[in-house]
């Protein structure tokens, strides 16, 4: 599951809402190191059932070939 956020403000918060929700989630943003975000992105390539929240400059022009929902 991929979501798209507007903002890092936005996608810490939704990041945030579904963690207490006890959802295996990582986020991307622009306020994280390029490390963290290049880390964070190959995981996501290889995990099943792991929910990326990103704002929409952190994921432009990536493509993740097996995403089964994309959330705008």
């Amino acid at each position: 599951v991929l979501v798209f956020c507007t903002t890092a403000m936005v996608t810490k918060l939704v990041s945030e809402l579904l963690s207490e929700l006890h959802l295996n989630v990582r986020e991307i943003h622009s306020r994280k190191p390029q490390s963290y975000r290049t880390r964070v992105s190959d995981e996501f390539r290889k995990s099943k059932g792991l929910i990326l929240v990103t704002s929409d400059v952190s994921a432009r022009g990536v493509d993740y070939p097996d995403v089964t929902l994309v959330v705008q």
